[in-house]
């Protein structure tokens, strides 16, 4: 979102045996923390592993399909795997899939893929769902996957990644992948639940959440809330610039409510986010340690689901759904404050058709609309005498149309889609994709894919200004494409492995870079930028008989310029994984993470390569006096770790916190 008018800036959008040593390390960890001993436990996952293989996701397709016969090399991550790693943000959770990495700016989190991440690109290029529900920003485009998420984690049944385009599905902002995050039911949560935490930073959390349910109803609600003094920095100088250590500047604090009534064949669903956090990195020249710069928003949502079959092998699927955003940032110069208001509200409603009457087919068909009446983005400046440099209010909506058709024949799969989206703002988009899937056996799944997809610019990107002192509109953009070919072979082997390797080629055009005009020396959003993504990733898991579970993953990609051949900024060129989870006993969980990303270019150096673990141990069922108890260590070794950030900072890098600890306790009623 969008700053002061006296910054100059070139970024997207401008708001700111081998097992046997790390089985060894959390097993130890956990008698130390957990004071007993470790034996093989009887307590079991919900799915097996040959389940899990073949779990059913409806990301992919809009329509339910096992994983092994989807379109995609998805990833599903399910409320165990939650609750055994504590969790917090979907930042943390999107770290576990094969061939995703994080970065943060210490204000928002950032997910790449495939070797691309634009930090001020702020998650545009990934499609955030919660029951269907689309939640990306519409002033921006961004989806909040870091403490600003939507959502409490405990409430979700599983959330699923779908790499690659997803435009035939979704449209706009399916460019990279798709995040959909499916609530459970209240029958696993009946009755009360008292959830507080205390971490480092004086950080506290506390959240109630209540589920009932009964023959023809079902009612969930969360209310949780947290808040902490936030972590201290300490940044180089630069130049004349003076900066140091800082403490108490971050300062987050923020809530969620949460509600989801089923009855029938209805589901509401209604969520409501805010987050306050200070800027510690002093973006856009902000003076070093103020408070006041800092970033305040908020997202609600209500959305209404209805699912009926009208007709034998034909069901309509209805949704409505409204919300709106809220966001100020507030800028703190050495005379001023500069100050970004946006508001937006919008509607929309889908109908969709599932046909399975005709015999080898699947067939879904539907249309969308979305009109946003309300987007509103102002800029001014408070001081001595305030002056208003930029106040914007327009609308705009959108139309889509789409059709798919799974067609099986012996052992084949072909899964096509295509759709049609109309925007008032830039014009139609037309884009298709093409599965073909050979099952090789009852284990083995070759997938062959080709998909294409497109990022419609935002308002943002479109239309802000700041007077035209340092900045103008471009309301002639065009939307961002990319076109992607990929091989996925899906194995399970007799020995309870699970094996997906892939190889994939994705061309990006028209992407949206800001630049200065030569003509006038303002920045101005124009479609400049190109990119190539080449490369390979593996990953495995398995399961063993007494619970244990063990996941890693490794890819290996290129990301260039195809015009100048140079690697592109903060595109890593390897990424690896790996996660260990043990049962202690029947009481006790443990998991040991560790992460790896190779080094990432800048602008004039580099941020070399790193290695960190995080690990927790949590109870899964009642230990003291009734309670639940939980212990997430992140960093765990305390590495000095640092990602790279868009150019509104003075630095090119920013420290990550050191190590953190946080303790919960959970009760039922």
């Amino acid at each position: 979102m969008p700053a002061s008018a006296r910054t100059s800036i070139r970024v997207s959008a401008r708001k700111p045996g081998l097992l046997t040593t790390p089985r060894r390390l959390a097993l130890t960890l956990c008698m130390l923390c957990a004071g007993g001993t470790a034996h093989a436990a009887g307590h079991l996952a919900e799915l097996s592993f040959e389940q899990l293989l073949d779990v059913e996701i409806s990301g992919a397709s809009r329509f339910v399909q096992p994983s092994r016969e989807a379109p995609s090399a998805a990833t599903v991550i399910t409320r165990e795997q939650i609750r055994d790693h504590g969790w917090r943000t979907l930042a943390e959770l999107l770290d576990a899939v094969p061939g995703l990495f994080m970065a943060s700016d210490r204000v928002y989190s950032f997910a790449g893929i495939h070797g691309f991440q634009q930090p001020g690109d702020y998650n545009t290029k990934f499609k955030l769902l919660l029951d269907g529900i689309p939640l990306n920003d519409p002033a921006y485009g961004q989806a909040q996957i870091g403490e600003d998420g939507p959502v409490d984690l405990a409430l979700l049944e599983r959330v699923e990644f779908i790499p690659g385009p997803g435009s035939s599905a979704y449209g706009s902002n399916a460019f990279l992948g798709v995040i959909n995050l499916v609530t459970t039911s209240a029958r696993p949560m009946q009755g009360t639940t008292l959830d507080t935490a205390f971490a480092d930073q004086r950080g506290r959390s506390i959240a109630l959440r209540h589920g009932h349910a009964s023959d023809r109803h079902e009612l969930l609600v969360s209310v949780s809330a947290w808040r902490s003094d936030g972590d201290d920095i300490t940044l180089s100088d630069i130049g004349s610039a003076r900066y140091g250590a800082a403490s108490g500047v971050e300062a987050p604090r923020g809530h969620r409510l949460t509600l989801r009534h089923a009855w029938d064949e209805f589901a509401l669903t209604f969520t409501h986010a805010s987050r306050r956090k200070g800027y510690a990195g002093a973006p856009y020249d902000t003076v070093f340690g103020d408070p006041r710069t800092r970033a305040t928003e908020a997202l609600w949502t209500l959305g209404l689901n209805h699912r009926h079959e009208w007709l034998p092998g034909l069901t309509l699927a209805t949704r409505l759904d409204l919300g709106g955003t809220e966001y100020r940032g507030d800028w703190a110069y050495d005379t001023e404050l500069g100050r970004d208001e946006t508001t937006t509200r919008w509607w929309g409603a889908e109908l969709q058709a599932t046909d399975i009457r005709f015999a080898s087919h699947t067939l879904l068909y539907g249309a969308e609309y979305r009109a946003h009446p309300v987007l509103r983005q102002r800029n001014r400046t408070l001081g001595a005498q305030d002056q208003i440099l930029l106040d914007d209010r327009r609308s705009n909506h959108q139309a889509g149309l789409y059709v798919q058709d799974e067609w099986r024949s012996d052992n084949w799969l072909l899964n096509t889609g295509l759709r049609l989206d109309h925007y008032s703002s830039f014009g139609t988009s037309l884009n298709p994709r093409l599965g073909l899937i050979q099952l090789l056996g009852p284990s083995t799944a070759l997938k062959y894919l080709f998909g294409t997809a497109y990022r419609a610019p935002s308002p943002y990107e479109q239309h802000y200004h700041d007077g035209e002192l340092t900045m103008k509109a471009n309301p002639a953009l065009d939307p961002e494409r990319i076109r992607s070919f990929e091989i996925v072979l899906e194995h399970s082997d007799a020995h309870g492995w699970d094996w997906n390797g892939s190889l994939f080629h994705k061309r990006i055009t028209d992407l949206i870079v800001q630049e200065a005009d030569p003509a006038d020396g303002l920045l101005v959003y124009r479609n400049r930028g190109k990119a190539e993504l080449r490369g390979a990733m593996l990953s495995t898991q398995t399961r063993w008989e007494d619970g244990t579970r063990f996941a890693a993953s490794w890819s290996w990609q290129q990301a260039r310029d195809p015009d100048t051949g140079s690697r592109l900024l903060h595109a890593p060129r390897n990424v690896a994984k790996a996660d260990l989870t043990l049962p202690l006993s029947a009481h006790w969980h443990a998991t040991l993470e560790g992460r790896f990303v190779s080094a990432r270019k800048t602008a004039a150096s580099e941020v070399g390569s790193q290695f960190w673990a995080n690990a927790a141990i949590v109870s899964v069922r009642p230990v003291l006096t009734g309670a639940q108890l939980r212990m997430r260590i992140d960093n765990l070794f305390d590495r000095s770790l640092h990602d790279p950030v868009s150019e509104e900072f003075g630095h090119e890098a920013l420290p990550r916190p050191g190590r953190k600890l946080e303790l919960g306790l959970t009760w039922a009623f």
